[in-house]
């Protein structure tokens, strides 16, 4: 993303170190540096210098409702983190997408080997619910209903689907139009962990389904915007490797009006949002979005 409006930049430049510090102390809890080999494993797959979008969008949530993010909220909001680390580990293998290269540097199975990045993954995946669970400061309630959230939105009904759709969509599409490709791929796959990262926020905050609703709305055009834009900056890659893209079934433009349209829709959902819930400031997440809307 580009450089954020100044409120949003402070937010993600003073929070961004602690979801980094909350994911190291998180991996010594899960290994219990049991075997530094292994350790050094999985750090390499999460603390990877991602830019942590999705516990950020959690702790915007809160802020958003003047909560104090104390190390456990922090904790708490790192965990989806680990399922995002162990699905892009996991899309790197041979048998997946085969890439070479994340973030600028080796894939984890480039470096390790493929057997080793499916040990890694199956680690970061089991840890994310281990970091979760065992935050004893926080409520067992919240705990256990955002597990139970976390688990439908990374599983059989969210990222894990979209991937296995996603794998078949290559040569000619699968898909006949824009809004088939957005609900077999784009929402399960990318759409669904923000839905659950802002979620999460909402279940520490005890909203009412109704505001959680709303909340969600945002979430999910959020996500899929935020998909199109990764299509739009990869097209002529993914041209070359044959990927049937949303710009690549509808055109360049037509993508493009897409997820401005999608972006009013989120903006209106937020506006719903603080009319929703007395005193909440939804500024963060206003400015998140107007930041996806400006890329280039």
């Amino acid at each position: 993303m580009n450089k954020p409006v100044s409120k949003l930049n402070d937010f993600t430049a003073k929070y961004r170190p602690e979801v980094n510090q909350a994911l190291a102390d998180g991996l010594d809890q899960v290994t219990g540096k049991a075997d530094q080999d292994f350790n050094d494993l999985l750090a390499y797959g999460l603390l990877n210098g991602g830019k942590r979008w999705r516990p950020l969008l959690t702790l915007m949530v809160l802020a958003g409702a003047d909560r104090t993010l104390s190390p456990d909220l922090i904790r708490y909001a790192s965990a989806v983190e680990w399922v995002h680390a162990y699905s892009l580990v996991h899309d790197d293998l041979p048998a997946m997408d085969n890439d070479q290269y994340r973030r600028g540097q080796l894939s984890l199975q480039a470096k390790y080997g493929a057997a080793n990045a499916v040990l890694a993954g199956d680690a970061l995946l089991t840890g994310a619910f281990e970091v979760l669970a065992g935050i004893e400061a926080i409520p067992a309630k919240i705990r256990l209903e955002a597990t139970q959230s976390l688990g439908r939105c990374a599983g059989a009904r969210g990222m894990v689907l979209g991937q296995y759709h996603d794998l078949a969509n290559h040569g000619e599409s699968q898909y006949q139009n824009s809004q088939e490709l957005l609900a077999a791929i784009y929402r399960p796959k990318t759409a669904a962990l923000m839905t659950y990262a802002a979620l999460a926020g909402a279940i520490v905050l005890a909203w009412p389904p109704m505001a959680q609703a709303t909340l969600v709305r945002w979430a999910d055009l959020f996500g899929l915007s935020y998909q199109i834009q990764d299509d739009l900056d990869d097209y002529q890659q993914d041209n070359g490797e044959d990927i049937q893209s949303l710009p690549h079934l509808v055109g360049l433009e037509k993508a493009q009006s897409l997820q401005a349209d999608m972006l009013e829709m989120a903006k209106v959902a937020l506006r719903d949002l603080m009319k929703m819930v007395p005193g909440y400031d939804a500024s963060l997440l206003i400015d998140l979005t107007k930041q996806l809307g400006e890329q280039e």
